[in-house]
């Protein structure tokens, strides 16, 4: 699973990044930072679940819980910003986007990593 990796990978990452930015004394850049690529691990593994549910070989199965899980995605992330948007004063915007590139460089190592090899990664158990 993809965005099982990349949660690892993401979080390792954004560790790193948060500890380096306390540790040169933004603290409230760190915070932010760890917000941003914590939803942005969420709303990737919630969107890999609900789309694991509803894409089946068969016919799709769409549920109560896996549209609402779609739809808590965007939700989640509407918080996020909008608590940003209160805060914008106190907020770096360099520090959300490097929230995000964590979280978008670990999918990206990790969707490398699930294709490298000989079989596709969609025939891999």
């Amino acid at each position: 699973m993809v965005a099982r990796r990349a949660a690892v990978i993401g979080a390792a990452l954004t560790t790193t990044a948060a500890i380096t930015l306390w540790a040169l004394g933004q603290e409230r850049a760190a915070i932010v930072l760890t917000a941003t690529a914590a939803v942005g691990i969420i709303n990737g593994l919630w969107l890999e679940g609900a789309l694991a549910r509803i894409l089946q070989p068969a016919k799709p199965r769409f549920s109560l819980r896996a549209v609402l899980q779609l739809a808590g995605r965007w939700v989640l992330w509407m918080a996020l910003f909008g608590v940003f948007l209160v805060l914008r004063k106190h907020v770096d915007v360099w520090a959300v986007a490097l929230g995000v590139g964590c979280y978008v460089i670990a999918l990206a190592s990790a969707g490398l990593s699930e294709g490298a090899g000989d079989k596709p990664a969609e025939r891999r158990g």
